[in-house]
């Protein structure tokens, strides 16, 4: 594989693809929709296509910015061309369309939806202080709406669309404090650059606290079982006071990876409590 194919696929960012996919499973198992049928190979198929437009889209706005921020992208650094991106991002707009048609005509218009309002993000909604972060942790629960078309429960994803909204939310601030800097050179206005930036930090720390209180809620309402709270008091709430810790600190990249960390111990707690409840 040569140096740019490796470059561009490195732009897809797998990680977030992965994120929406585990995601979209967990949706799946915990609304009692096997994972094994056709429909999640599909929906998961054109969500990563979905992603990965959104990532490379958004890179190839992105470049001024970027030649300050993250010099060492591929697009800002010179290693891939913009049209060879720009290729790339016409395939991955195109696939999550051509799958929709083919599973029904609902999904159709759940992805030209989906696809509109990455666009839309990407070149507008992202200049606009706290919209444009809202935004993504919104963007981010999508993968639950198509789990709700496979399997009409509703109840039982409101509650991980909440905590996925909060913490998604409180990592893209975070990346804004992180990149304060570049920013305020690029001239590109941000929540930090608007309130300042420990008003900033204290709106990640209350989301922060918001989500680990929230935790007990949908167990005491009897929506999750009581060992998705045991579990998540021990593997989600540590990293939770970590990125506290981290956030307080001014470790604005740090902070991110412990919340990152949290999301997906909140999953596979989810998964797993879950599978206790459903197998025992």
């Amino acid at each position: 594989m040569n140096t740019e194919m490796s470059l561009l696929l490195k732009m897809l960012r797998p990680g977030n693809m992965l994120i929406a996919i585990i995601t979209l499973a967990a949706g799946f198992f915990i609304s009692g929709v096997s994972l094994g049928q056709p429909l999640f190979l599909l929906e998961a198929l054109a969500l990563a296509a979905a992603v990965g437009f959104a990532n490379v889209h958004n890179d190839i706005l992105d470049v001024p910015a970027d030649k300050i921020n993250r010099p060492g992208r591929a697009l800002a650094s010179g290693n891939v061309s913009v049209r060879a991106a720009t290729v790339l991002a016409g395939i991955l707009f195109i696939l999550p369309v051509l799958l929709g048609i083919f599973i029904s005509f609902t999904h159709t218009v759940f992805f030209i939806l989906l696809l509109g309002a990455l666009y839309l993000y990407n070149a507008r909604l992202k200049h606009i202080p706290l919209i444009k972060n809202i935004s993504v942790a919104l963007l981010c629960i999508s993968p639950l709406a198509l789990a709700y078309l496979a399997g009409k429960k509703l109840n039982v994803l409101i509650p991980l669309a909440f905590f996925a909204f909060l913490l998604t939310l409180a990592r893209e601030i975070l990346k804004d404090l992180e990149d304060i800097e570049g920013d305020r050179i690029a001239e590109i206005t941000t929540l930090p650059l608007v309130i300042g930036i420990k008003p900033t930090q204290k709106i990640v720390q209350a989301l922060l606290i918001l989500s680990a209180l929230m935790l007990p809620l949908p167990v005491f309402v009897k929506i999750y079982p009581l060992s998705f709270l045991i579990l998540g008091l021990l593997s989600v709430v540590p990293f939770l006071v970590l990125g506290f810790r981290r956030n307080a600190q001014n470790k604005f990249r740090a902070a991110q990876v412990q919340i990152k960390i949290a999301m997906f111990c909140g999953i596979f707690t989810l998964i797993l409590s879950f599978g206790i409840r459903r197998f025992f």
